[in-house]
């Protein structure tokens, strides 16, 4: 009952778009950590059900809610690469309302960490696009 009452107190936070996924991604976690199974292909899952606009929302509640290592911090940061601008302008909105600073030390510190990484993914996506860019130019010019 205590650990049903902690899942739901969890999620309550989240808006209903997202509110199941968390929930749903709380549960496995639980559960890998009496079994040992893994947990990580319940959150690439839930990412997918969630509509777009809510997924930085539902990023929040992974960064914030695990404490993220090896395998399980590489599959968020694959997840986080196809919504990185999104999820950078979701997190930098948060860092700039007034109720940032009653976060815990601990929850702003992970915010501006994951705006740093963000940003980071960003900057290379752009540099990415100009460069294919240019290797596409190059190559209608020269005839390859």
């Amino acid at each position: 009952m205590g650990s049903f009452l902690h899942v739901k107190s969890k999620s309550y936070q989240y808006s209903e778009d997202i509110r199941p996924s968390v929930e749903r991604v709380l549960v496995s976690f639980y559960i890998s950590k009496l079994t040992g199974d893994y947990w990580e292909d319940t959150m690439e899952i839930e990412a997918d059900r969630i509509p777009i606009e809510s997924r930085p929302e539902y990023y929040e509640s992974i960064i914030l809610s695990y404490s993220l290592y090896g395998s399980t911090f590489l599959t968020l940061i694959e997840l986080i690469k196809q919504d990185s601008y999104a999820f950078e302008q979701y997190l930098l909105k948060l860092k700039n309302e007034e109720d940032f600073q009653l976060r815990s030390e601990s929850e702003q510190k992970i915010i501006n960490s994951y705006i740093q990484t963000t940003s980071s993914m960003n900057v290379r996506k752009i540099h990415n696009q100009r460069d294919y860019g240019w290797v596409k130019e190059r190559n209608l010019v020269s005839g390859n």
